[in-house]
Parts: C-alpha cells; sequence; structure tokens
C-alpha cells in the first residue's frame, strides 16, 4: 500500500476519532487504547496493575486506555512483551531491523478469524471497541507469518465469534 493511500486512511480515521498511534508502515490503524484494553481484562489486571506492569500511574493508564494521551511505545512494548507468553492473549508483532513493534492483541472472546492475504501475510479480524464513540467495529490487521508462526498457530485453532455462536445456535436447536 503506498504512502497516500495509508495516509488517506489515517485522515479517515483521525476524524472518526479512532486512535491513530501506531508504527509508520501499519496498514491498518493500530487501535493501541483498544489493545491494550484487551490485553489488560483478559488479564484480570485493574488499571493499577497493569500501570505497574510498566512502571507508571494508574492515571497515566486510564489516559493511554482512554485515548486522550497515547502511550510511549516503550512502555507499550514492555507491556505486550509481558504478555507475549500468556495463552489466553495473542500477540502480533512485526520486526523492523530486528526491533519488534506490536501489530494486535486478541483474545479469543473476540476474535472473528484469520486469512490469508499473500504469500506469507495473513489478517487478523476481531471485534473491537471505539474508544471514543463505545461503537463495536471490526479490527483489521495484516502480520507477516514469518514473524508470528506460533501466534497463527494458536489462532488457526481458536473458533471465531460466528462459529461459537452457530454451534451454540445448534445445540440449542437439538441438532
Amino acid at each position: 500500500m503506498d504512502k497516500m493511500v495509508r495516509l488517506a486512511i489515517l485522515a479517515k480515521t483521525a476524524r472518526m476519532g479512532t486512535p491513530t498511534h501506531q508504527p509508520e508502515d501499519a496498514v491498518f490503524p493500530l487501535n493501541v487504547p483498544n489493545m491494550i484494553k484487551t490485553a489488560r481484562l483478559a488479564k484480570k489486571l485493574t488499571t493499577s496493575e497493569a500501570a505497574n506492569m510498566v512502571a507508571s500511574s494508574k492515571r497515566s493508564w486510564e489516559a493511554w486506555e482512554s485515548g486522550t494521551r497515547p502511550m510511549p511505545g516503550a512502555k507499550l512494548m514492555l507491556f505486550m512483551r509481558l504478555l507475549a507468553d500468556d495463552e489466553q492473549i495473542v500477540m502480533l508483532f512485526s520486526y523492523e531491523n530486528e526491533v519488534p513493534r506490536p501489530v494486535d492483541s486478541l483474545v479469543e472472546t473476540s476474535f472473528i478469524g484469520v486469512e490469508p492475504l499473500s504469500k506469507g501475510r495473513w489478517l487478523s479480524k476481531s471485534i473491537a471497541v471505539n474508544p471514543f464513540t463505545g461503537r463495536p467495529y471490526v479490527h483489521v490487521a495484516e502480520f507477516a507469518e514469518a514473524e508470528n508462526e506460533k501466534a497463527l498457530k494458536t489462532l488457526k485453532g481458536w473458533k471465531g465469534v460466528v462459529e461459537r455462536a452457530v454451534e451454540n445456535f445448534r445445540l440449542a436447536a437439538g441438532e
């Protein structure tokens, strides 16, 4: 995707009120507030506990999670790395000059699915909530298979929310 298209997406996203704190090479806007809130809730952490993990105040964490202040990259990276080995949360990363950068965090309860995009590239889809409007939307993140092999294997084993809903409907209907 060329830079002008990426800038157009960012401009439109900014007008919609979605946070745009993201890596420069992100194809889809990175919603850091949603990412950290999803990860925190999946780990059943309070805002104070999450803030302590990255040596910050509760007030700072709440500002980052609400999207009123951007989370410093080093703090975001630290938080994501501390949670990366958790089986309830899948972290997706991109690497530039061997430096990892977070792309997304996923939990099974909001997971929709993954699909191949092109050779070695995948899209993850999950349900997210815009922190400014409170409205749900489908969050899409592109990632490289080579950099996220373990994460992709886990995601392929998860059932998406639609698949789980259909399964529950069939069970309730006695099929």
